[in-house]
């Protein structure tokens, strides 16, 4: 019975127990939607801003490569085209070479023609300074050229970059510096009539090379591609929430069958059979404790009960033992109260015989009183002393028969007694 009660007290936690599975179902369920939601803000949140640091990083490696191809070929023109012009004198570099059959392009002129070429495509390249050739003095520098003028001069081997919308179009703007790398081109802008500087020297910024780059192509994929991602996640978190559904409900359904069959153990089923107990798995673990449980739970009930049985048994016996006892001791009791009252009895039979003599005595004795008067003198101290035995005697009756009064109350207190111990 203890271990029965011990089994009823495990087990009384585990009523309600298919509501708290469906709930562990739900719990063990909810990290995935959980899980995918928040994968699904993060991509939604970070992808868009990666794929525009990218746009803009690849942006601006792009344009420093085209920037560092055209100072290239620029260099190759100069030395290559102009140097040998000026030296053959029958072509001259000019800015207006367009109007002229003797002239060629400047090195810089070369630059801003092919950047006017280049205009209508997503990649251009602009050629400025804040010292241009009289026919480029109207041109104003925006604020990204005069800060990369600024940064490029204390910085000539660093690149200055920022993203920008033009036209509804966004752009990364990408700005190097332009310097005096060869003497040629330091004699020819000192010697040249129309150069607004004339002591410039090896290694000055001339001017800033500028790359815009539209970035909008790149977006657009990038944003396809966070749109991808975001189904993608959904799809796979549906997958995961399934397989994880499927997973739950094999693992709860088990436990809410093993946790009925607890209950029915617990309610003093015994014969109970603990399902899941041949499962190769953590299941089939605890339902082999709980079977183990149940074979130790019947051991010991049997066990209580042989022990209550053999308890109430000896109980029983010293119940009977007690018993005889006290009838014993009312017997004894009684017994001396029979004793007493009939040693009583006997004293009172002996003292009325002697009362009965004294009477005939007195009898005869008054009998003779009118016939020997004389005698009468003589027999009054007789007579005096029996009346006093007579006395006497009644006396002791009296005393006799209170103490037999008494006995035979203390008899019925000592019935009394035995009857409320039996």
């Amino acid at each position: 019975m203890t271990a029965m009660t011990g089994a009823q007290g495990m087990a009384a936690p585990a009523r309600g127990a298919p509501g708290r599975f469906a709930s562990l179902s739900w719990r063990l369920v909810l990290p995935v939607p959980v899980a995918v939601v928040a994968a699904i803000i993060v991509v939604w949140a970070s992808v868009p801003r990666l794929i525009a640091a990218n746009a803009t990083a690849e942006a601006v490696s792009a344009s420093q490569q085209i920037a560092a191809q055209f100072k290239t070929i620029r260099a190759y023109y100069t030395a290559n085209v102009v140097s040998k012009v000026v030296k053959d004198g029958s072509l001259k570099p000019a800015i207006d070479h367009k109007s002229s059959d003797k002239a060629i392009p400047l090195p810089a002129t070369m630059i801003h023609d092919l950047s006017g070429l280049l205009a209508q495509q997503d990649t251009t390249i602009r050629l400025f300074s804040k010292f241009p050739f009289p026919n480029r003095k109207e041109r104003v520098l925006d604020a990204f050229q005069a800060e990369a003028w600024d940064y490029l001069n204390k910085n000539p081997t660093s690149t200055f970059a920022r993203n920008d919308v033009r036209d509804g179009k966004n752009v990364v703007r990408v700005a190097v510096a332009d310097t005096m790398a060869v003497a040629a081109c330091v004699n020819c802008h000192n010697a040249h009539a129309d150069s607004p500087k004339k002591d410039w020297k090896l290694g000055d910024v001339r001017g800033v090379l500028e790359v815009n780059s539209v970035i909008d192509g790149q977006l657009a994929n990038g944003a396809a591609m966070g749109n991808s991602i975001v189904i993608g996640a959904a799809l796979i978190g549906l997958i995961l929430l399934g397989i994880t559904l499927l997973t739950a409900r094999s693992v709860t359904a088990p436990l809410v069958r093993l946790v009925g069959d607890m209950k029915k153990l617990a309610a003093g089923e015994a014969d109970v059979a603990i399902h899941g107990a041949n499962r190769r798995d953590e299941i089939g673990d605890i339902a082999a404790a709980v079977d183990l449980f149940k074979v130790k739970a019947t051991e010991t009930a049997r066990i209580e009960a042989d022990r209550r049985q053999a308890e109430e048994s000896r109980m029983a016996a010293a119940r009977k033992t007690e018993m005889r006892r006290l009838a014993d001791d009312f017997q004894a009791a009684v017994g001396g109260i029979i004793g007493t009252v009939s040693s009583t009895a006997t004293g009172l039979e002996e003292a009325a015989g002697s009362l009965t003599h004294a009477a005939e005595e007195t009898q005869s004795l008054s009998a003779t009183v009118a016939a020997a008067s004389e005698e009468a003198s003589a027999n009054v101290q007789s007579v005096a002393s029996a009346s006093e035995e007579l006395a006497g005697s009644v006396n002791e009756i009296s005393r006799q028969v209170q103490e037999s009064s008494r006995i035979a109350g203390e008899a019925v207190k000592q019935a009394e007694k035995t009857d409320a111990r039996i």
